[in-house]
């Protein structure tokens, strides 16, 4: 199994790192708005 995710010298292959990219920024993208909505909430109150 971990031999079709290497390539020769262990590391992960292409497909492996944009698939781990593509969930990073996903996760990202997900996250972004729940953080932000406290922050906004707080500014508007201050300004």
């Amino acid at each position: 199994m971990l031999g079709r995710l290497q390539d020769r010298r262990g590391e992960p292959n292409l497909r492996v790192r944009l698939t781990a990219a593509l969930v990073i920024v996903g996760l990202v993208v997900l996250t972004a708005p729940i953080v932000m909505i406290p922050i906004i909430n707080w500014l508007s109150e201050r300004f």
